[in-house]
């Protein structure tokens, strides 16, 4: 039987007489037959076949040009132009998180998020380039404040007190009221 093998592992490989590509380059071949009782060993003969990856692209969409700190989760997509599945991940985790997509600010001060796209190609499809996404976070928006309690003004001519508290803001620090 012939055996085939690669000269060239970094290029190529060859199992079960099927080549496979491993990266751009030149594959050479090469072709053994051993002898038997009646034939001699045929001598060897090589071959090189040129190995072109097709190249891909990841295209990215949905994602904001910027955020705010407690803001509402939202969607990234990704895709790659070879139709093969994107994975995406979080470089600033201690910022942002993602899963399935959905972008989480987790950061309790301004920062900025960094979304990494990727595709790791396959033996017939080279890698894409990575494709980071940044986006700015800046400071959250607080709840509106609001007042509870008695707000006559008769009470206050007669030297009394009037409870009163509040709700809204950021929902930390203390919250000032001065009567004007």
């Amino acid at each position: 039987a012939v055996a085939i093998t690669s000269t060239t592992p970094t290029v190529c490989t060859v199992t079960a007489n099927k080549v496979s590509p491993i990266a751009n380059g030149d594959c050479v071949l090469e072709a053994n037959q051993p002898g038997d009782a009646t034939y001699a060993a045929a001598t060897a003969v090589q071959a090189t076949v040129s190995v072109s990856r097709t190249n891909q692209t990841i295209t990215v969409s949905g994602a904001p040009t910027s955020s705010k700190v407690g803001a509402t989760p939202f969607e990234i997509k990704a895709t790659a132009s070879s139709g093969l599945a994107v994975t995406l991940t979080s470089s600033t985790p201690t910022v942002c998180t993602i899963d399935r997509g959905l972008v989480t600010i987790i950061a309790t001060t301004p920062q900025t998020c960094k979304i990494v796209a990727s595709q790791a190609g396959t033996t017939s499809i080279a890698a894409a380039a990575d494709v980071t996404t940044s986006i700015p976070i800046a400071r959250g928006d607080q709840a509106r404040l609001s007042f509870s309690g008695t707000t006559s003004v008769g009470w206050l001519a007669s030297g009394g007190k009037i409870p009163i508290a509040s709700t809204g803001g950021s929902g930390t620090g203390a919250v000032s009221i001065r009567v004007i």
